[in-house]
């Protein structure tokens, strides 16, 4: 049993299990498209951008705004009380007296997230599961799966992985890029187009270069995520109190990969 102590609130999600299997669906199928598709592409780069951005929206972008839909539906305020745990959502609460709370049981596949079951004395379970689990109510446990979300929740670089930052400002680089040489070869500068075909149709050439770009390095991305996730889901296994260190780790090595591989590629491109 894990060890409880009062005196906290967190914000978290209290899902029932039918939602927590959706939604665990939802997320499992979002994040492993992406990087199978990202490599589908690579292998195959006769793939129209167009094709591609269709299946990334319906596999990769539809589902993970399902699951984030869900989160919003599901969250819920988590109070650890001296004398109760209570969950607050907007359509239920919960209490269940301390005395009542048998054991904090790790959900063994973490989806949607890291999460745990409420064990009660009479050997049922709470009607809820909660997620991320609360530091108070699991102060003590070690289980791999909740020192591999917290490790996660812990990681640097966050300013570097926001969205607007690693798909947006960054993506500009190779949008600029790309569209120059495009333009110089085509039209035989940068505002060729515009001066042949007009406004309309040098900006519709701009829309088609950042969209298959976008598409491009969120795959990549994506695939670089991969590949840190896993061996470190795999070391905090192996060894729970280090799951600090390699996330930190992870994250460096996500970055590097990303923040120069990206331009790394664009020189190569350009080289050969």
């Amino acid at each position: 049993m894990t060890s409880l102590h009062g005196g906290t609130c967190d914000r978290g999600r209290a899902w029932p299990g039918w939602a927590r299997a959706f939604a665990g669906v939802l997320v499992a199928t979002s994040r492993v498209s992406l990087p199978v598709l990202g490599l589908a592409f690579a292998r195959d780069t006769t793939i129209e951008p167009r094709v591609m951005a269709g299946v990334l929206v319906g596999l990769g972008a539809l589902p993970a705004a399902a699951a984030w839909l869900l989160e919003r539906a599901f969250a819920a305020d988590i109070a650890l009380d001296p004398d109760a745990l209570r969950v607050r959502r907007s359509d239920r609460s919960i209490e269940i007296p301390r005395a009542s709370l048998a054991a904090v049981e790790p959900w063994r596949i973490p989806l949607p997230g890291a999460g745990v079951a409420l064990r009660l004395g009479s050997g049922a379970h709470a009607p809820v599961g909660l997620e991320p689990a609360p530091p108070a109510l699991i102060e003590g446990n070690e289980h791999p799966n909740l020192a591999f979300a917290a490790a996660r929740r812990a990681a640097p670089l966050a300013v570097l992985r926001h969205p607007l930052v690693r798909f947006g400002l960054f993506g500009l680089v190779p949008t600029a890029a790309l569209f120059h040489a495009h333009q110089v070869i085509a039209w035989g500068g940068l505002f060729g187009q515009y001066y042949t075909e007009g406004l309309a149709a040098w900006l519709r050439s701009l829309a088609l270069t950042w969209g298959s770009t976008l598409v491009g390095i969120v795959l990549y991305a994506s695939i670089v995520r991969a590949a840190v996730e896993v061996p470190a889901f795999a070391l905090a296994w192996l060894a729970p109190r280090r799951a600090t260190l390699v996330r930190r780790c992870a994250e460096w090595a996500a970055a590097i990969a990303y923040y120069a591989g990206v331009p790394a590629f664009l020189a190569l491109l350009f080289l050969t």
